[in-house]
């Protein structure tokens, strides 16, 4: 079945609502850090989804990996180092990483029933 205009307009529109879209300033805020001080280190970022934070550790000298599992379905809008994955099974070796964060990404249903 084909969606007429106004179906795929709603579809599009709640697609990205869930896209996640965060700025590099909250990140700073919430970790208490200035992107100068991630000068030189490689950095992951767990749950990244759409943030911009990767970008502008980039641009500032640092290094970030994105890990996500929704990039299966579809690639970040800065897709520099983005990787399918999830954090119970990294596909990293260990110390592949001087630091390593996990931000504003939601719980699987049954953990959060849990909680």
């Amino acid at each position: 079945m084909q969606e007429n205009g106004k179906a795929a307009t709603i579809r599009r529109e709640v697609e990205e609502s869930a896209r996640t879209s965060r700025e590099p300033d909250l990140y700073c805020k919430y970790f208490d850090f200035e992107l100068e001080d991630l000068r030189g280190l490689k950095i992951l970022d767990l749950g990244a989804g759409d943030s911009r934070f990767a970008r502008s550790v980039d641009e500032h000298s640092g290094s970030v990996v994105m890990l996500d599992p929704k990039y299966a379905q579809r690639k970040p809008y800065y897709p520099g180092n983005a990787v399918t994955g999830i954090a119970q099974n990294l596909p990293f070796r260990s110390g592949s990483f001087d630091l390593s964060i996990a931000s504003f990404f939601g719980l699987p249903q049954e953990l959060m029933k849990r909680c």
